[in-house]
C-alpha cells in the first residue's frame, strides 16, 4: 500500500515537472541568482565565493553536479 502511494506520489511529481519544463517560463528568484552563482564557483574551484557564510553549500553543489547533464539552451 505505502509503496503504490509512494510509486504514484514519484510519478505524478515527474509528470509535473515536466509539465511546468515544457510549458513553464524560465523565471529566477533573487534567491536563485546567488545560488547560481556559488555554483559556477564550484565549477571554477574559486572555494572563496563557494564557500560563502550567507548561502549554503549544499543546493549550490547538487546544483553544479546536475547542471553539466543539461547543456544551456536559447532559453536558458
Amino acid at each position: 500500500m505505502h509503496r503504490r502511494l509512494l510509486l504514484a506520489m514519484l510519478i505524478l511529481t515527474i509528470l509535473l515537472g515536466a509539465i511546468e519544463g515544457i510549458y513553464g517560463r524560465v523565471r529566477y528568484a533573487g534567491d536563485a541568482i546567488n545560488y547560481l552563482n556559488i555554483a559556477s564557483a564550484i565549477h571554477a574551484e574559486d572555494s572563496k565565493l563557494a564557500f560563502n557564510s550567507y548561502w549554503s553549500f549544499g543546493y549550490p553543489l547538487l546544483i553544479s553536479v546536475v547542471t553539466p547533464l543539461f547543456p544551456s539552451t536559447a532559453d536558458g
